[in-house]
């Protein structure tokens, strides 16, 4: 039904929303040449989005893919 269809709709924004800013936060935190599992975290849910290369394993390494991958996340998102 349509009310069903709307209220899916509401909770995919929300759960998106909360994904967003924890993308926000880790892009502020991490830098380039940092490791570890926020990293790793940061990686997926760039993936999830479509920003960070879908054949790329999420290596737990903010190098030259994962940085590219937040320039086009950020220019998405401004």
């Amino acid at each position: 039904t349509l009310v069903a269809a709307n209220k899916a709709l509401a909770a995919s924004k929300a759960v998106l929303g909360v994904k967003i800013a924890r993308v926000d936060e880790l892009v502020a935190k991490l830098k380039v040449g940092d490791r570890g599992e926020e990293v790793v975290e940061l990686q997926t849910l760039l993936k999830q989005a479509g920003y960070f290369p879908a054949a790329q394993t999420a290596t737990g390494y903010y190098g030259p893919i994962t940085n590219a991958s937040v320039k086009k996340y950020l220019a998405a998102v401004k």
